[in-house]
């Protein structure tokens, strides 16, 4: 590593020393990692989770992990699979303030589900989310959304094992793909992580880039929206990319991780634009 990188290691440390410090004055606690399982189910939403239900008694033994909105659009799956896990990052998912402003009756809606659950669930999202339901039933682990900008992987890794940073995870599902990894699961089988709406995206004649994304629970063709960030404000298509970047990118950053942890993850979805796990068919 050159002298450059190592500098840049170090300054990194020091400062995240200084936030661990200042966290800890503040009373702040975070999830310490501890064996839960040895097999997973990573039920993503996009449209290939479906070969999950035509295969299910294949992954019978199997813990499962679902999350954002499968739980209000296909709530009776969710009572007939009953999963150990539930995860939402999504801001506008965890704090009523923002979901007002985005859709308020799904997360009304999905709150009202949860409310019910009467099985051990355990809710993984970000440390600093409040979960948003009283349900007794219902425990939280908590994801740091610290990121480690370390050029040193062996630190790097060692700082996710601790749960003291996390990879830079655009998407739930390759949150809840790194939580499977970081608390002990070695065979990891991924349904719905498809990241195929790229195909979906299109530029109108007054250059306003739109998008529809494709998920299993959907009724009929997406309507393609309009990519606005919170302030209402436009979105270029390079902007697009290069969150499109950061999301392929994060999925090679856990690949590392699952083989540092010797950890199998299994796609199974060959289609599926992720390309850096091993991929694996099923009959539908």
């Amino acid at each position: 590593m050159g002298a450059k990188k190592i500098i840049h290691d170090a300054i990194f440390i020091l400062y995240f020393l200084k936030d661990i410090l200042r966290e800890k004055i503040n009373g702040a606690k975070g999830t310490k990692p501890s064996k839960l399982g040895n097999d997973i189910v990573v039920l993503g939403n996009g449209p290939s989770q479906k070969k999950f239900w035509t295969n299910r008694e294949v992954f019978s033994d199997y813990d499962i992990l679902c999350m954002n909105e499968f739980i209000v659009y296909d709530e009776e799956k969710f009572f007939d699979i009953r999963p150990k896990y539930y995860c939402c990052i999504d801001r506008a998912m965890m704090c009523e303030d923002v979901a007002k402003k985005v859709n308020y009756p799904v997360f009304l809606k999905r709150n009202e589900i949860l409310e019910k659950v009467d099985w051990s669930l355990v809710f993984i999202t970000r440390s600093h989310y409040e979960l948003p339901i009283k349900n007794e039933k219902i425990t939280k682990i908590g994801i740091s959304d610290r990121r480690i900008d370390l050029y040193n992987k062996t630190i790097r890794f060692e700082l996710y094992r601790k749960n003291l940073g996390c990879i830079p995870a655009e998407t739930v599902a390759a949150t809840a793909l790194f939580f499977s990894i970081l608390f002990g699961y070695k065979n990891i089988a991924l349904f719905g992580v498809d990241h195929d709406d790229i195909k979906e995206i299109a530029i109108g004649e007054d250059n306003k880039v739109s998008l529809s994304v494709p998920h299993s629970y959907d009724r009929g063709k997406p309507d393609k929206v309009y990519i606005r960030d919170e302030l209402d404000k436009k979105h270029y298509i390079y902007e697009l990319f290069e969150g499109y970047t950061t999301v392929f990118k994060s999925y090679l950053e856990i690949q590392q991780f699952a083989c540092a942890q010797n950890a199998n993850v299994i796609n199974y979805n060959i289609k599926s634009l992720v390309d850096a796990f091993k991929k694996a068919d099923l009959e539908e």
